[in-house]
């Protein structure tokens, strides 16, 4: 993961990941030896090292206070494993981020990271809340939505 060489048991993303399951019982002759020796890594693309630590650190934690050891984490580390987890299919570990970040996601964070996760629920419940809102949309907030988003905001807002 970005020419980082991460050395790891394979069980949890063959238990957790119906994508990593695949790739690890690949048939005999079909890159069998990608991933046993440093010579032959498993390469990940488009995957940041630290979102890959992240996952690792949910997936392998290193206290026996597990819950005590998430519950410090903030939105960039649980945004970290939502994103690789909705990209392998790992529903735990998806179930885990997205109940931890809508505890803190603000309503444009629900909107904007509900459709870029797959998320319907928080779309509908950040749209919910930002047109329940007293005053408009501040113009920052406004420019990470799409023009239909805003379309339907404003036509929400008028009625």
């Amino acid at each position: 993961v970005e020419n980082v060489l991460f050395k790891i048991p394979r069980y949890k993303f063959e238990l957790d990941s119906p994508f990593f399951s695949g790739l690890f019982s690949l048939p005999p002759g079909s890159r069998q030896t990608d991933g046993y020796t440093d010579a032959d890594p498993i390469i990940i693309p488009q995957v940041k090292s630290i979102d890959f630590e992240r996952l690792l650190a949910l997936l392998y934690p290193l206290t026996l206070e597990y819950k005590t050891f998430t519950d410090k984490w903030e939105t960039a580390e649980w945004q970290s494993i939502l994103r690789l987890a909705t990209m392998w299919d790992m529903a735990q570990a998806r179930s885990l981020a997205i109940q931890n970040l809508s505890k803190t996601l603000t309503p444009i964070e629900k909107v904007v990271f509900g459709r870029k996760y797959d998320n319907p629920a928080w779309v509908l419940e950040g749209f919910t809340n930002l047109c329940l809102l007293p005053e408009y949309l501040p113009i920052e907030e406004a420019r990470q939505l799409t023009t239909e988003d805003l379309r339907k905001y404003g036509l929400v807002r008028e009625t």
